[in-house]
């Protein structure tokens, strides 16, 4: 920015020595373009440092989960719940941390999170249901759909983004479709 400053100015400066506009003009120029700078949206974050970031994280996740299950094979059901929970919260949490009003990709960065934590939050309570209070597997699956809608609808009236749509529109989905297997299991 600063650059392209220097540049309209020696522009402007050569304009008037040249003639081609007066030097009143040039000052107005140069004020408007200034102004529109400042007001300008300007993009500090690289999109390949983006794209790296997701793919990154992307890996990273994996290997934990594959580094889980090969050290332990099964893994207790309270370290399951725990893990998701944690996960649920902390990734929630960290969105809401993000300030995403003043960087388009720290808002797509919070979308991310949140639809992670919303993953994060049905599978503990699936997890919960499942396992501590020894629901049947399909109210269990109910159960965790339910909390991925409760936590999905929310943010996504909150932020209005794509992905958080997507994250609400298909724990709708799942939950409807769930229910429909539930009153009649021939339909589908």
């Amino acid at each position: 920015m600063a650059e392209s400053v220097k540049t309209l100015h020696e522009q402007l400066a050569r304009w008037t020595a040249d003639g081609l506009i007066e030097a009143a003009q040039a000052n107005r120029i140069e004020a408007a373009e200034a102004a529109r700078m400042a007001t300008a949206p300007h993009r500090r974050l690289p999109i390949i440092a983006e794209v790296l970031g997701y793919v990154g994280s992307v890996i990273a996740v994996s290997a934990a989960i594959i580094t889980v299950h090969q050290v332990f094979r099964h893994v207790p059901a309270g370290a399951e719940l725990a893990i998701a929970a944690v996960a649920g919260v902390g990734l929630l949490l960290a969105g809401f941390a993000i300030p995403a009003s003043r960087e388009p990709a720290l808002a797509r960065l919070r979308s991310v999170l949140w639809f992670l934590s919303t993953i994060g939050f049905a599978v503990a309570v699936g997890v919960l249901t499942r396992d501590f209070l020894h629901m049947a597997e399909k109210n269990a699956l109910l159960a965790g759909e339910a909390a991925w809608l409760a936590v999905g609808v929310p943010l996504w009236w909150r932020t209005r983004s794509a992905l958080q749509h997507l994250a609400a529109f298909a724990g709708l989905a799942a939950l409807v479709e769930t229910i429909v297997n539930r009153v009649d299991p021939h339909v589908g």
